[in-house]
């Protein structure tokens, strides 16, 4: 019990089931450990099981990703958000524990302006929704690293004019994001040249790969 209390007190997990076991022991035993680290936003409604990439999939790539990163040294910390405020409390809870945030993968339903962390779960049902005109308020510039790199997994994020572009325009982070209703098919978090880590991360309809929408500055 005292490790669902401090899961979801630090990290705000409730939907245990839906995260990786082992990993959320590693995180609670690593709690007061410093040192890099990626973070890893799930919203807070069935956060795995109701995306539309399988289970299984979505479950054997994070593992992957948990893996590379542990093997290059980096602490993991899973986190839930169900309203705009839970997403502006992580980022300072999380950068003010254990510093800025470099790595982030923001785990989410939408439909290209909105990502959607919850529905029907705070007072306000619109709380519970992300639009790009929020992105100002909600990504905190002041909480990320140098050159942060942010994948907003979520339908449709990397259109024109759509949440992962507000991202970017306001923070200056890299940021990946699909361009359409997809599945994620492959995931890997990879040392792209020394002391530089990157996400890497593909997407299918069908058969058919779905294009990826890298925003950056260079």
């Amino acid at each position: 019990m005292k490790i669902c209390e401090t899961l979801y007190r630090d990290f705000g997990i409730l939907n245990f089931a839906d995260r990786p076991f082992d990993v959320l022991v590693r995180q609670f035993d690593q709690r007061d450990e410093s040192g890099p680290y990626i973070l890893m936003t799930f919203p807070g409604f069935d956060g795995t099981r109701s995306y539309s990439a399988s289970h299984e999939t979505v479950e054997r790539e994070y593992l992957k990703v948990v893996a590379q990163a542990e093997s290059k040294g980096f602490h993991v910390r899973m986190t839930e958000a169900r309203t705009k405020d839970d997403l502006k409390h992580l980022q300072k809870t999380m950068s003010e524990r254990y510093g800025a945030i470099t790595h982030w993968n923001i785990h989410s339903h939408g439909d290209g302006k909105t990502l959607v962390l919850s529905e029907g779960y705070a007072k306000n049902p619109l709380d519970g929704y992300v639009r790009t005109a929020d992105i100002p308020e909600v990504i905190q510039r002041s909480r990320l690293g140098l050159s942060p790199r942010i994948n907003v997994m979520s339908c449709s994020g990397g259109m024109e004019e759509g949440v992962a572009q507000a991202v970017h325009t306001h923070t200056g982070a890299i940021v990946l994001s699909p361009t359409r209703t997809a599945e994620m098919n492959t995931m890997d978090f990879l040392e792209t040249e020394p002391g530089v880590f990157d996400w890497s991360i593909t997407y299918q309809l069908g058969m058919d790969d779905v294009h990826i929408a890298r925003f950056a500055n260079d």
